[in-house]
């Protein structure tokens, strides 16, 4: 199943406005999975 991308002017406002939210957001859920790693060690324990 292939990806396909228009190359329009609309199109590419949306996927940078993607991208942007994206990068934003990722230390959020670093910081959450590396809480819930420890978490996870703690109950194993």
């Amino acid at each position: 199943m292939a990806i396909t991308y228009q190359f329009n002017k609309t199109s590419l406002q949306g996927l940078e406005k993607d991208l942007k939210m994206r990068q934003r957001t990722l230390p959020t859920l670093q910081s959450k999975e590396t809480a819930l790693r420890l978490e996870v060690k703690k109950a194993k324990t």
